[in-house]
């Protein structure tokens, strides 16, 4: 098969085929949904673009200086994701991009955003097992 333009029609045939709950934001962002975090998958031009925000929020410095730590061995240890700090909204944050101006084949877009919903979901496991405290409505969490 010849890789086609990526579309949004695509990219919610590829949800609905992975069984994932979905909405659109606009035109061009997917959301999933999960138990301790959202997952945008966007079209921006030529860029195929996935984020995953975490649910839980930094509260104090210390918390942010963990998170912050935490994201930097996430990114020395892992290509994919890259993992960043919100500081003006005390999250932590995981992105891919991907070019894809030339277009994909549904085995290259399964591929791709399967490997990376995969990772993504790994590392939130690790979030919420190491900073349970920070996650809303969790036991120990900081109000």
């Amino acid at each position: 098969m010849e890789p086609q333009p990526l579309t949004t029609e695509r990219l919610g045939a590829w949800a609905k085929n992975n069984n994932l709950s979905f909405s659109w934001n606009n035109d061009s962002e997917l959301y999933i949904p999960f138990r301790n975090a959202v997952v945008s998958i966007q079209l921006n031009g030529p860029r195929l673009r996935a984020i995953g925000v975490w649910r839980g929020r930094a509260d104090s410095e210390l918390d942010m200086q963990m998170l912050r730590q935490h994201a930097n061995d996430m990114n020395r240890q892992n290509v994919v994701p890259k993992a960043y700090v919100v500081d003006k909204n005390k999250l932590l944050a995981l992105e891919y991009a991907h070019l894809v101006d030339l277009g994909l084949t549904d085995e290259q877009l399964d591929g791709i955003l399967g490997t990376v919903m995969a990772a993504m979901l790994q590392q939130i496991e690790k979030l919420d097992e190491k900073f349970a405290h920070m996650i809303p409505g969790q036991e120990g969490a900081s109000k």
